[in-house]
């Protein structure tokens, strides 16, 4: 088993995501991958987080149904709030405080590749969490979306 699991985005194994998620090995992001992360998000914030920005879906637009639909700067924040409140709805038993470890793992090393144009500083609060022993309560089912999966992720 592994003392440190060292993430950058493409090289995890089932042995690091087993000593993470079972035996609470330390968890730390590579400086190439915080490289990328802020690189992405700094292309996110020139390019789709003003006045006059090109249209992203779900940057500085609706979703769903809503795609098409721009939304005004002024209430981009309120929107990604809006988003986060829209999916915390899930229904069932908690996952396992293992499981959860695992996913939360799986969703730093996704974004370690600097593709989704998250804050770096919301990926760390992430590794901090694992590296701290703090985590959230998954409900098992989720509410919203075909596959309903959008509320536990």
């Amino acid at each position: 088993m592994y003392n440190k699991v060292i993430i950058d985005g493409n090289s995890l194994t089932i042995e690091q995501i087993v000593s993470v998620s079972r035996y609470y090995a330390k968890v730390e992001i590579t400086e190439e991958a915080k490289r990328n992360i802020s690189k992405c998000r700094k292309y996110i914030e020139n390019n789709y987080i003003s006045e006059n920005a090109a249209i992203a879906y779900g940057v500085n637009t609706g979703f769903g149904a809503l795609r098409n639909k721009k939304i005004p700067y002024y209430r981009l924040r309120q929107l990604q709030r809006n988003l986060i409140v829209s999916h915390s709805a899930g229904v069932g038993h908690y996952l396992p405080i293992e499981v959860v470890r695992a996913i939360m793992l799986l969703r730093v090393n996704s974004l370690a590749n600097g593709y989704s144009g998250i804050r770096l500083t919301t990926v760390n609060t992430l590794v901090e969490m694992l590296n701290k022993g703090v985590h959230p309560a998954v409900p098992e089912k989720g509410s919203v979306g075909a596959s309903g999966d959008l509320a536990p992720i």
